[in-house]
């Protein structure tokens, strides 16, 4: 039965295992597998226009939208067909295993995390890489539709014009085939540049989406510094408790010159 005089006499023994395994907890830090983790925020801004007045659930459904684009089939193909030709052999099982995403409002965050940095930095480099070169190539195709559309409606009162009388200096029979031929080649562009429009469909070009921030590389453990050192803590307590009249205790008592 321990006695508060045993405690009194032997507090330092209690004082050092905590110290002994609250350096061991912290040790623990250092030596167990660690991961590296990385992540960059894709924001989208709105353009209120005459062509599109931009209303919460319009630039939450584009949003949508996006966050369908940052991790489907296409994506994840072309991430990793980037990435084997760095050197790295990943699957979609990997792609799925070390990246993951979250919805930032209108945006969205990009996270990855493996147990190598460089691998890490080089797969958020390529996946944000590859998101924002799809979602300004559909922007470039809108614009490319909306002007083959405002060509082509140029030309359509030109059409319905060509029987009227008196004749107009352009928009008369004599040129009724150079008419038709204008309207059909601009038709045309438009119908193909609307068929290129691959994820953000029926939306006009105006948004835009940039990359606001990009954070440093983090290494994370199992376990953090401060709670292995913490649990380290409390168990050295508990082991210097448990044991305080331990033959260990009284042979440092002896050297420490007491009887």
């Amino acid at each position: 039965m321990k006695n508060p005089e045993t405690f009194q006499k032997n507090w330092w023994w209690i004082v050092l295992s905590a110290i002994i395994f609250a350096s061991i907890g912290s040790l623990l830090t250092v030596m167990l597998p660690a991961r590296f983790t990385q992540s960059a925020d894709i924001q989208i801004l709105f353009i209120q226009s005459a062509e599109m007045d931009w209303s919460d659930k319009t630039m939450l459904q584009i949003t949508d939208a996006v966050g369908s684009l940052v991790d489907d089939t296409d994506t994840q193909k072309e991430v990793l067909w980037q990435l084997h030709q760095a050197g790295y052999a990943l699957d979609e099982k990997d792609f799925a295993r070390f990246t993951s995403k979250e919805r930032r409002f209108y945006g969205w965050k990009l996270n990855v995390s493996t147990k190598d940095p460089v691998l890490t930095e080089t797969l958020l480099n390529t996946w944000q890489t590859v998101v924002l070169d799809a979602i300004n190539a559909d922007l470039e195709m809108s614009r490319k539709t909306q002007q083959q559309s405002k060509v082509a409606a140029v030309w359509l009162p030109c059409l319905q014009q060509l029987p009227a009388e008196p004749s107009h200096a352009v928009c008369n029979p004599q040129n009724a085939a150079q008419i038709a031929t204008a309207y059909n080649q601009a038709f045309d562009q438009y119908q193909t540049a609307k068929s290129q429009v691959k994820y953000l469909v029926g939306y006009p070009p105006t948004y835009s989406v940039h990359l606001l921030e990009v954070n440093s590389t983090q290494r994370v453990t199992l376990l953090s510094k401060n709670t292995s050192i913490l649990i380290g803590t409390l168990l050295g307590i508990l082991v210097g408790t448990l044991t305080i009249e331990s033959p260990w205790t009284k042979t440092l008592n002896f050297k420490r010159g007491e009887s």
